[in-house]
Order: structure tokens, then C-alpha cells, then sequence
């Protein structure tokens, strides 16, 4: 993902989310970056680009696209 600004909301989530060992995110792993709303944003942002999935409310998973059914797949 290119980014303008390294100082953007996208490029501090997606360092933070690359940093995280695990494969489950939750929201308040990000809540000191921003308020609630520009948090949500980004996160529904990388759904849409299939870098994670949700799982339930305030619950994320990194993901990888499955190169036979273009699916985002959960990582182990």
C-alpha cells in the first residue's frame, strides 16, 4: 500500500498492525492513534482491501487473499 504521509491515520495503523505478533487485532490496539471514529475508518478501509477480516465487534483478524477463490483467508 503507497501512502502519502507517513504522519496519516493509514500508514500509523498499518505499521501498528504489521508490529502486532499475533493474528487477532482488537480496536483498543489502535485507540491511541486517533479517536474512535478515525480508528473505524481505517479498519472498515483495510477490510475493503482484504488486509484483515472482522470477526465480531472490536475483533479483527489479519488475512491473505486465497490466490484460487480471491477470499480473504484468516493467517495461523
Amino acid at each position: 500500500m503507497r501512502v502519502k504521509y507517513q504522519e496519516s491515520m493509514e500508514y500509523k495503523t498499518l505499521s501498528r498492525l504489521k508490529m502486532i505478533r499475533g493474528a487477532v487485532v482488537l480496536r483498543t490496539d489502535f485507540s491511541d492513534l486517533g479517536s474512535y471514529r478515525q480508528v473505524s475508518r481505517v479498519l472498515k478501509k483495510f477490510i475493503v482491501e482484504k488486509k484483515i477480516v472482522k470477526i465480531g465487534s472490536g475483533v479483527y483478524a489479519k488475512a491473505f487473499v486465497s490466490k484460487y477463490t480471491d477470499i480473504p483467508l484468516i493467517k495461523n
